[in-house]
Formats: C-alpha cells, sequence, structure tokens
C-alpha cells in the first residue's frame, strides 16, 4: 500500500471541500458497447466524466493518449477534454458512466485513470444505487439520498488513488485556453477565425494551432464541430426542439445542410435521433 503523506492528505480533504458544494450529478447510466462499436470524438463541457468498466475492454482516447480499459477500472474525463470510446472487437463492453456538473472551477487532484481492485463490491453497490434512483421520481429524500451517494462515490474514488496510485491527472491550461474552450462551445457556434483565437491566446497563429492540437489531439475547427454536433445531438435526444429549431440554434440558416452534417458526424438522421429519444 503506498503510503500518503500530511500534504496529499489535506489536498483530498478540501478536494472533498469543494466537490460537496460545487458539484451536482447530471447523468448517470448502464452503458452497453456491441463488439467494436466506438463513439464519435466529443466533448463536455462543465461535466466531468466518470467511466467505470464492469465487463469486456475498450479503448478511450483522451486528447492523443489512449487507456486501455478493463473490468474494475475507472477513468475520469475533465471537462473541455476531447474523447472518444471503442470497445474490443471480441466481446461486448458494459461499462457505468457517470456525469457530473460542475458549478465552480473543478481542483486538480483527482486521478485519470483508477484500478478499483479490491474496492469493486462497495463501488459497485453505490453505483447501482445511484442507477436505481435515477429510474425513480425523485422527491426530497430520493434527492438527499442521491447527493450522498454521489459524494461517497468522490471518496471512494480518492481511496482507490490512494491505496493503488493513479496515473497522471490532465496538465492544467492557461485561463485564456480555457476561454477559448469555452467560446469554441458557445451556440450558435460561429467559428471566430484562428487569427482572433492565436490573439486571445497571445500567440501566433501556427504557434496556436500546434498548442491546440497538442492539447485536444484535434484542430480548433474539429473541435467545435464535436462540440456543435453533440450539442444539436442532446437538444434532439432531450426534445426541447424541432430539427429545424436545432439546426437553427446551432447556427445552421438552412435545415438541410444542418441534417446533412448531423448525418455525416453520427451516421444518422436528426429525425431519428429525435424520435428515439
Amino acid at each position: 500500500m503506498r503510503s500518503v503523506g500530511g500534504g496529499e492528505e489535506e489536498l483530498q480533504q478540501k478536494l472533498l471541500q469543494v466537490l460537496s458544494r460545487e458539484t451536482s450529478l447530471d447523468s448517470m447510466t448502464y452503458v452497453q458497447f456491441r463488439p467494436g462499436e466506438s463513439t464519435v470524438l466529443h466533448v463536455h463541457r462543465q461535466l466531468l466524466h466518470l467511466t467505470v468498466t464492469e465487463s469486456g475492454t475498450a479503448l478511450c482516447v483522451v486528447g492523443r493518449k489512449p487507456y486501455r480499459l478493463r473490468p474494475r477500472t475507472a477513468i475520469l474525463v475533465y471537462p473541455n477534454e476531447v474523447h472518444s470510446f471503442c470497445a474490443d472487437e471480441k466481446d461486448p463492453y458494459r461499462s457505468f458512466t457517470v456525469k457530473i456538473r460542475i458549478d465552480g472551477v473543478l481542483p486538480r487532484g483527482l486521478p485519470r485513470f483508477l484500478d478499483v481492485g479490491k474496492g469493486w463490491k462497495r463501488f459497485r453497490g453505490i453505483l447501482l444505487r445511484m442507477h436505481e434512483r435515477r429510474l425513480n421520481p425523485k422527491g426530497a429524500v430520493e434527492s438527499l439520498l442521491e447527493r450522498s451517494a454521489l459524494l461517497e462515490l468522490f471518496a471512494v474514488v480518492l481511496l482507490a488513488a490512494r491505496t493503488t496510485g493513479a496515473t497522471e491527472p490532465p496538465s492544467s491550461v492557461s485561463p485564456e485556453f480555457e476561454e477559448t474552450l469555452t467560446l469554441l462551445q458557445k451556440p450558435p457556434f460561429a467559428f471566430p477565425g484562428l487569427d482572433r483565437l492565436a490573439e486571445m491566446n497571445r500567440m501566433n497563429r501556427r504557434s496556436f494551432t500546434d498548442y491546440f492540437r497538442g492539447v485536444t489531439g484535434v484542430s480548433p475547427r474539429t473541435f467545435q464541430t464535436s462540440a456543435r454536433m453533440n450539442h444539436a445531438e442532446g437538444m434532439l435526444a432531450r426534445r426541447t426542439a424541432s430539427v429545424k429549431e436545432t439546426a437553427a440554434k446551432c447556427g445552421y440558416s438552412n435545415s438541410q445542410n444542418f441534417i446533412r452534417a448531423f448525418r455525416r458526424y453520427f451516421n444518422t438522421s436528426p429525425a431519428k435521433t429525435r424520435a428515439r429519444g
């Protein structure tokens, strides 16, 4: 067992205090991938994405770095990080996916990758309780229990990081770069131009493009396209707008252009996505 110094213990206590005040559960799903099934590159703005593998294996690519997911492991993807998942071609892949909304500045100190190991039974029990509560109508008591389970989940994540070690957390970026990512994810997704983005980050155009690709693994335009399409998919899945309204809110003056772009990106139509919910 790896020992923990007083400084790290204090950091984890402060981290839990912040997490208890500035986070809330956005969604909790049990995901099943067919062999070889994959997701497109995507980002989550203001969402911390925790994936816990129950069975099967998959590859998660964050930026440019791949992580092999196997049973009883967990990976954390931070807000604004470009990532994708691909299940192994031999077996189905099953996991719990928890998306946690961050209302303030997320403190560094959470791990990237965890081997849950001996704590699996407790870890899975928390996830099952959270999943069950998300399926049922929520009252005041249920909301309190959900909140309690989320905090317990954070505590178990930190405990696993303490006892088993964890690979690198993501490197921090400048406030200017955070602002750049926010701008690229803001509807109606008008591309501000490389010159403006470079100026925001106090770089020349080429240096900025190289830096952006080094951090996210993709170009600024590809990053924005991913954010745009995933925002549209979310609107359609929640049925908060029609296909035409979704197109307009995502910056398309012509809904047919939106339908073609959506189909090219997701290999399905906006109408089918909305009907499926």
